[in-house]
Formats: C-alpha cells, structure tokens, sequence
C-alpha cells in the first residue's frame, strides 16, 4: 500500500536502503510482559465473575502468585534460552525459529477462506458502464475480462521489475523506517503441503523459464505463459492479453470438441496432510507430473479467469428487513468517513474509535465480551512480523457496560470512550515497538521442554491463559486506500 503513495523522485531511496540498520526485535523484560498479561486479564475476569465464577479479585491474586512463583523460577531459565536463542538468531528471534512453522504451516486447516486474504478492486472505468454491473453468463469469458486480467498481470510485473531495481520506496511511518524483507517473498514462491508441517519454495534464479511465466487457471485446466521476456523485458500489456486469449480460445475449443480437464487443482484446497498425500502420490504416477507441478509452483504468480462474481449491489435480495437493518452502504461509508477524515473536534484515533465500536456491537449481539485480536506490525525491526493488540480491555468493557446502560449520562460515556481509545492507542504503540507480551510469552512456551522442565508451569496450564487468546473476534484490517473497494 504505501507503495502508491511515493515522495518525489528526487527523496525515494532503494528499497532495502535501511535493512542493515535496522534494530533486532527486543525480547522483552519478563516482569513486563507478565504485568501486561496481567492486566489484559482484568476484563475476562470480571466475566467470569459475572457468569457465577469466583471473585475477579481472587481469581487474579491467584494468577499474580503463578505470575510470581513463573519469574522467580521456570521463567528464568526460559528466559535466558530465548535470550540466547536471539543472540544466535542472524535477523529476530521470532521469525528466524518460530513464526512461519507456529502461526502458518503447522496449521492443517485448508487454506481457502481460513488463511488466504483477499483484495477487491474498484471497477475499471475503461470497461463500458454497461457490462460493469453485469454479470457474464455462466462459464462465459468475456473480452473485456481478459483484457482486464492482461493489464492486472502487467501492472504485477512492473511491480516485480521494479522491485528487482530497487525502485520501490521504502516503506516507513512516523516512527522510523520498516523491514522490507517480505517483498522478496511476493513472487515465485509457493507453500508445498507437507505432513505435520508446510513448506515454503525458494524462488527460482532469474535464468529459469519458470521464473518468467505466471500459471493460468481456466475450467480446471492450467496453463503457463510467458509475461516476462528472455532478455528480462516485461511483455507489454497487448501481448499479454493475446496469450491469455489463446488460452481462453483453446479452452473453449476443448469444451466443443467434450473434453473435461481432470480436477487435479481442487485437492490444493483440501486439509493441508491430506493434500500432501496426494500430491505425493500424483508425483510419483510420472516425471510429467513433477515437470508440471514445478512449473506452477515456480512460477511468478496464478491467475485465474473463473468466474466468481458478487451480485451487482441494486440487485434485490431475499434478506429479511427489519427497522435494525435501515442502513445502506452509502450511510455506514459516511459515517466511517466523517469519524476518519471529517470530525477534528473528536481528536481520536479512527481505527481505535472503530474498535471499540466493534467492541460493543459484539457485546450487544452475543450478550458477553470475548478477546480480540487485532494486528500491530513490528516491522520496525529487522525481519519483524507482528504482535497482538488485546483490544478487549478493563477500559473498553467499562464503556461498553457504559454504553448499554440506560443510567449512564453522556458526559460519562463520552469519558470513559476516550479513555478505551487511550487505552487502545497505549497498546498499539507499545506492541509496535516490541514491548508486546503475546509473541514474547508464546517464545517462551515453545522453549518449555516438559522432559527436562516438568510440569507445565501454572499460568499456561491456567485455562484462563488460553481464554484470553481465545480469539473469537479477529479485526485487523488493510487499508483499502483508493484503489480497493474491499478487504478481508
């Protein structure tokens, strides 16, 4: 995102112009982050209360001691091993050791809709204003469809090329400079299945066929095709949309003549183990296949031309209406845009105003608070990924009680607001910055050996540890900035 928005020629630098400067992710004081547990507590406590368990203040003494009995024994050594650990570590400790394995590849859910994120583009104004809010018929492929791919696959390359140069800025914020270590894993890379445990590709040299052409998806048929030139000149975008259209006529041709591809691409969508047994097993049918596979997974990126399109917005629909459901999109997008851009006398942070309002929404509808997580980069730091914002707080909950309680005045819930978004932005900044205690406490226990340590010490065996990482509300976002209608 920040790279739409470039300063002048004249200011941009290379893109890792500041990598070997920037600082190694602290491993954080061990009193800190257990305070800050601690505290984040507070609220799912007084829940528990609520719901007939014991007192939130015994119920947090308790915890205080195995926070103590934790600093004063176990966590020591734990400690000095992560201390270690990062000292041996080339960039950070986390992402060096820990992070793709814990938080991606030993997940074995599959990967569509519960880990693939998505953008959706506004719609192209050279398309005629007539075929915009169509919807093309079923199995059809349009020409305005593939010419739209062509200059998407275009505008990626560019992208690609630019960054090979070094012509992309890098990105910072007010803070300082940010890693911009994970542009070098955009493209030509793939994650292969594996058992218990994912992997990820290393892109292929520059000199490889397969690191030119992007893998074309069309009717469960797949093709390769070359957008990048030997010599290293992108293909313009005319030529791009002639080869994609050779494939959507030979695809059709196909079609005419009864010819069904084999739905070999549907098992990548499967469970992670499951789909490694039987990629395993295609490759070991013939060296064709493994030739084949290589060049998917090789390839710069994929394509697809199927079609999965949402129905134009005045469409009607079947929901049910209701006096809760008067709001059209437009309203609710005035009402987001007049608290980010248009309300200087709030003086408060849009996204923290916006996650408190989610806050209470949840509480109206289910009746109960839950902990949220919402993403705070740290990528300040070298090879730095993320760490937790706890949005649920002793702070929001006071004014989400607030806010549902006729009695309360709005002097009152006007203060105690201010005072969650205070909350909110305190959390974020420090989490930013590596003072964070999730990604610090989860080091920890990955380190914990139960053959050499013993018993699991009490305050991750406390099923309150894993309640408030319960995440049942996820709300971090990308920004959509002008060029996309959506996130998610």
């Amino acid at each position: 995102m920040f790279a739409l928005h470039p300063p002048r020629k004249a200011d941009r630098l290379p893109t890792f112009h500041h990598q070997r400067s920037l600082p190694k992710l602290p491993v954080p004081p061990l009193r800190a982050s257990l305070d800050r547990y601690l505290k984040s507590l507070e609220p799912v406590l007084e829940q528990a209360e609520e719901t007939g368990g014991e007192t939130k203040e015994a119920a947090l003494r308790a915890r205080q001691e195995w926070a103590q009995e934790f600093e004063n024994g176990l966590g020591k050594a734990l400690q000095q091993r992560l201390i270690d650990l990062d000292r041996a570590s080339p960039n950070n400790w986390l992402n060096d050791n820990f992070w793709l394995k814990k938080a991606y590849h030993e997940w074995r859910a599959p990967l569509p809709v519960n880990s693939n994120w998505w953008l959706l583009f506004y719609d192209d104004p050279n398309v005629p204003e007539e075929l915009r809010g169509s919807i093309p018929p079923e199995g059809e492929l349009s020409e305005w469809q593939v010419r739209r791919a062509a200059w998407l696959v275009r505008r990626l390359v560019d992208f690609k090329d630019k960054l090979d140069r070094q012509e992309i800025h890098p990105d910072s914020s007010r803070t300082g400079p940010f890693c911009m270590h994970q542009y070098t894993r955009l493209f030509n890379i793939c994650r292969l299945p594996g058992h218990g445990c994912d992997l990820n590709t290393e892109a292929p040299k520059a000199s490889s066929p397969n690191a030119r052409k992007i893998a074309v998806f069309v009717k469960d048929w797949v093709y390769s095709v070359e957008v990048i030139e030997k010599d290293g000149t992108p293909v313009p975008p005319a030529g791009i949309e002639r080869r994609l259209a050779e494939v959507v006529r030979d695809v059709r041709e196909r079609a005419a003549r009864g010819e069904k591809a084999a739905q070999v691409d549907i098992l990548s969508a499967d469970e992670r183990d499951l789909w490694a047994k039987n990629r395993e097993y295609l490759l070991t049918l013939s060296p064709t296949n493994r030739s084949t596979t290589t060049v998917i997974e090789e390839s710069l990126f994929a394509l697809s031309l199927d079609d999965h399109t949402l129905a134009p917005r005045d469409q009607p629909t079947s929901a049910p209406t209701s006096s809760t459901t008067k709001l059209t999109r437009p309203e609710i997008d005035a009402q987001v845009a007049n608290t980010a851009f248009g309300g200087p006398s709030a003086k408060c942070s849009p996204d923290a105003y916006i996650q408190m309002a989610i806050q209470l929404a949840w509480y109206r509808e289910q009746g109960s608070m839950t902990a949220t997580y919402e993403t705070a980069s740290t990528r300040l730091f070298t090879h730095g990924r993320t760490d937790v914002i706890r949005t649920l707080s002793a702070d929001s909950r006071k004014w989400v009680k607030a806010m549902c309680d006729p009695s309360a005045s709005i002097a009152t819930r006007k203060t105690l607001l201010l005072d969650a978004i205070a909350a909110h932005n305190a959390y974020t900044r420090d989490a930013s910055v590596g003072k964070g205690c999730d990604r610090h406490l989860a080091g920890l226990r990955w380190l914990y050996r139960p053959d050499v340590d013993g018993p699991t010490p009490k305050i991750f065996d406390d099923p309150m540890f894993s309640k408030s990482s319960e995440w049942k509300l996820s709300t971090s976002g990308l920004s959509a900035g002008t060029r996309f209608n959506g996130t998610g």
